[in-house]
């Protein structure tokens, strides 16, 4: 393939999964947008709440690494389609609901589809990124979680539940993510890593997986990477950091600092906007200074704006200057741990499940325990709590990323350069 033309194909497969990734966000997030209203109407309490955000969690982590497995037998492509298929329809049905036993099966069924989708979508974007930007593309991706999710999604929820009710803010959702999945199967071709297993497949061939010395090696090597294990520690802290703050941050400016509604998610908008420049800044800004320097840092951030929003005063500019800064320094953190980090640190046979395990880990215990925690803070001592236990985890990724091995290819082969021609 032409350099023109691969570098079309990867603004064309970065643009499409842009637009689906963000719709994961909104799917994901308006249940937490729309806690207020649900909680009336449905009679929840916060520990309730917690739950029902924490168990896409549980089951995206669990089909993240399952469906990483399956995507090598039956291609990423699949994975895309199907994924993106399953998660609009949940989301859609998420507007019939009327019970705390219902909102749990279905927004489970809803993390099955959403975990499916983002192991194989990630994993196929690191193989075709031209490597010098493979950090700004995944940046790029990464963002319309933030930009759609966090920053169009609160406006959204809002204006739609106003208009008409909570449940039509679920219902419409359903028109996109079906023109976005027609898109994917017309789009997206298979990525040559898995496009080789699948054909030795069917051939009745070996479709074993290598490594970057060419030995075969089983499907779960990607354990023996150290870069793994520290980015599954931040996957846990990064997801029960996001999900613990998003699920009680409207709630927490509403009634513990008297912030009208209406207000206070336009503050919540201006977190995503952050969220959105720190996705880009982690990638592209990543590829220059090296993934650990750009990690400690913004860790280190993140966890200090966290708490610095839990203690400031109800004043507005204050407020969002705070939760700007934190979304750029949380997500830039995301960016890299969900993304870049698990899918740089293997072989390209094994990203799909490098990923799917980091999001596994991830989710069932960050974006899984840490709002059920939460929650129970919440009830128990008051909505500061949950915002105090957000920024807190987040002191853990910023010691462990001192142990990170370097990644970025410019870096990497900087490094090599100076190794074959000494000064």
């Amino acid at each position: 393939m032409s350099n023109e033309k691969k570098s079309n194909y990867e603004y064309i497969l970065v643009g499409l999964n842009w637009f689906i990734f963000g719709f994961i966000g909104l799917d994901r997030l308006l249940v937490a947008y729309l806690i207020p209203a649900i909680m009336m109407d449905v009679n929840l309490t916060y520990s309730q709440a917690g739950l029902i955000v924490s168990i896409v969690g549980f089951t995206w982590g669990g089909m993240a690494l399952v469906g990483g497995g399956l995507s090598n037998r039956y291609g990423r492509k699949n994975m895309i389609i199907g994924g993106t298929l399953l998660f609009s329809s949940m989301s859609w049905i998420t507007g019939l609901l009327g019970s705390f036993s219902s909102f749990m099966a279905v927004r489970g069924i809803l993390g099955l589809g959403e975990g499916a989708y983002y192991s194989s979508a990630v994993s196929t974007i690191c193989e075709e990124a031209t490597p010098s930007r493979r950090g700004l593309l995944i940046g790029i991706y990464s963002s319309s979680f933030a930009v759609i999710g966090m920053i169009l999604g609160p406006i959204y929820a809002l204006k739609v539940s106003a208009a008409l009710s909570w449940h039509w803010a679920f219902y419409i959702t359903i028109i996109p993510g079906l023109l976005l999945a027609l898109l994917a199967r017309i789009l997206i071709r298979e990525p040559a890593s898995t496009a080789a297993l699948m054909d030795a497949r069917k051939k009745g061939l070996s479709c074993d997986i290598v490594d970057e010395n060419n030995d075969k090696v089983k499907w779960y090597a990607f354990l023996n990477y150290r870069n793994i294990t520290i980015a599954a520690i931040a996957c846990i802290c990064c997801n029960g950091w996001l999900y613990t703050f998003t699920a009680f941050a409207m709630s927490f400016l509403n009634h513990d600092r008297g912030i009208s509604m209406s207000t206070a998610g336009y503050v919540m908008a201006l977190y995503g906007i952050g969220a959105a420049v720190g996705e880009i800044l982690g990638g592209v800004v990543s590829d220059h200074i090296g993934r650990k320097a750009m990690f400690i840092l913004s860790c280190t951030f993140c966890a200090i704006m966290t708490l610095a929003f839990a203690f400031a005063p109800a004043n507005l500019t204050t407020l969002s200057l705070i939760i700007f800064v934190m979304g750029v320094a949380g997500f830039a953190v995301y960016c890299m741990c969900t993304g870049i980090l698990p899918s740089e640190s293997v072989p390209f046979a094994l990203a799909a499940g490098s990923v799917g395990f980091v999001l596994l880990i991830g989710e069932t215990v960050g974006a899984g325990l840490m709002p059920v925690l939460g929650g129970y803070l919440a009830d128990t001592i008051g909505l500061q709590a949950p915002v105090i236990l957000a920024g807190s985890i987040f002191m853990v990724p910023a010691i462990a990323g001192f142990f990170l091995k370097e990644t970025a290819p410019r870096l990497v082969a900087k490094k090599r350069s100076n190794q074959v021609y000494p000064t």
